[in-house]
């Protein structure tokens, strides 16, 4: 395994220990277009994910990008992409979020994704 896969190892047991599962919703939609007035189909696939959830710092506030309510949520890296079409659903003070990303980081030395930080607003 490289240093970077072992930093992923390392990121998803610490996430095992202190995070919770939840799930990140990823929407496709086939078919349609100009040909196909129907739209398409669209389909959803659920991936379980380990995850942690925090109330986004109060620094981090700017009103615009990051308000206050959103959370930061940190992610394994799974088998698929996660990108802002996303959605994650998890755990927080008692009660389950169904959350939007709407911001997306990824922690990703020399280009291998160890991990996701995400700004995630909903509830």
């Amino acid at each position: 395994m490289s240093f970077y896969g072992d930093m992923a190892a390392v990121a998803r047991s610490l996430l095992v220990e202190f995070g919770q599962i939840g799930t990140v919703t990823q929407t496709t939609v086939t078919g349609g277009g100009p040909a196909d007035t129907s739209g398409g189909t669209v389909s959803t696939t659920d991936h379980a994910a380990r995850l942690a959830v925090f109330q986004v710092s109060p620094d981090r506030i700017d009103g615009t990008n990051v308000k206050a309510g959103d959370f930061q949520v940190i992610c394994e890296a799974l088998s698929v992409e996660i990108t802002t079409d996303d959605t994650v659903t998890a755990s927080f003070g008692g009660r389950t979020l169904n959350m939007r990303i709407v911001s997306l980081g990824k922690i990703s030395p020399a280009g291998t994704t160890v991990a996701y930080d995400m700004v995630c607003r909903g509830g």
